[in-house]
């Protein structure tokens, strides 16, 4: 059984942890401010679950595991997007008549190659399963899903090209911005 002398340490001991800690930190975190704070955080964190170092001869690799776990709370929290709503409405200042990143849509397909432009109308555009898209394209159906994958492939890329997207951890499209490239945005003003 571990006794509370396991874990404890000299007020100095504390000390040094918590000037290596804030080099970790600040190495990672440009912000100093916010830096000093995620080592309050991550000393906080570590007084509150002392219970769970099993190995007092870790306590520096663990103070660094919680840091790191800090850190990443940091950047979580520091994300912003804006909500990728069900109807796709427009921005406000953008000139797409209701429909947002929807609307851009139809004009990414018209600029795919004829091959994958037709694939990838029949398949996602017009609704018919892969093996109808197989079958009125002429190819096998391998050929024609990798065909519509790699229509999806290009259409993604455009999309990405003309805004910036955001995903949750799934790879669902959970909000975007656009870029205000004229040239990608031909079609969607």
């Amino acid at each position: 059984m571990r006794n509370e002398s396991d874990t404890a340490s000299s007020p100095a001991d504390w000390e040094s942890h918590r000037r290596a800690l804030h080099r970790f930190v600040g190495s990672r975190v440009a912000d100093s401010a916010a830096a000093e704070d995620i080592v309050q955080e991550a000393l906080t964190r570590a007084v509150a679950r002392r219970d769970t170092l099993r190995d007092a001869g870790k306590l520096q690799q663990w103070l660094y595991q919680i840091s790191r776990n800090v850190i990443a709370d940091y950047y979580r929290s520091r994300r912003t997007f804006t909500a990728f709503p069900e109807d796709l409405p427009a921005l406000p200042d953008e000139p797409v008549s209701g429909r947002g990143l929807a609307a851009c849509l139809p004009s990414f397909v018209e600029r795919l190659p004829t091959k994958y432009r037709r694939a990838v109308r029949l398949s996602e555009l017009e609704g018919h399963t892969q093996s109808e898209t197989a079958a009125m394209l002429n190819l096998s159906l391998p050929g024609a899903k990798s065909r519509v994958q790699r229509a999806r492939g290009m259409l993604a890329a455009m999309l990405r090209e003309c805004c910036e997207l955001e995903f949750d951890g799934r790879g669902a499209l959970v909000g975007y911005e656009p870029r205000r490239n004229p040239e990608c945005c031909r079609g969607c003003r």
